[in-house]
């Protein structure tokens, strides 16, 4: 086990800075950008050392990501901020009730007629009306 901990150090170290950064983001923390720049610089080192150049090259990319997502993060929040309390606030419309009969009247029966305690559209209940007999448009 302890030969398993000092050959893959580097794999594991990686692996629970990840885990720690997807906490830290869970919780909208700031310091998931410190954790996230060090777990990528550990990447790079893996990932040039297993001979996996292209993921060393993803993991620069992640470096430049993560240094402007701290910036906007640290400066940007504030900025934004500021400028919303800057703008005057507009007034707050009422939402509007707004209730759309969607179901289709035309192929299926409302769901408050087949309730038993409600008779429907019919007089009595178990009464239905006879089948309205339409003309077939032969021209007669």
């Amino acid at each position: 086990m302890e030969t398993f901990i000092i050959d893959h150090w580097l794999d594991i170290t990686t692996t629970l800075l990840g885990l720690a950064y997807i906490l830290f983001e869970y919780r909208a923390s700031v310091w998931l950008w410190p954790v996230g720049f060090v777990m990528q610089a550990l990447g790079v080192v893996l990932y040039y050392e297993k001979g996996l150049y292209a993921d060393c090259g993803m993991e620069f990319y992640y470096i430049c990501m993560t240094c402007y997502g701290f910036y906007t993060w640290t400066r940007g929040h504030r900025g934004a901020a500021e400028k919303k309390a800057d703008k005057p606030k507009e007034p707050e419309r009422k939402r509007e009730r707004r209730v759309v009969d969607t179901w289709p009247q035309a192929s299926f029966p409302r769901p408050s007629s087949l309730r038993p305690s409600s008779p429907g559209p019919w007089k009595e209940p178990g009464q239905r009306p006879a089948p309205e007999r339409r003309s077939g448009g032969s021209g007669s």
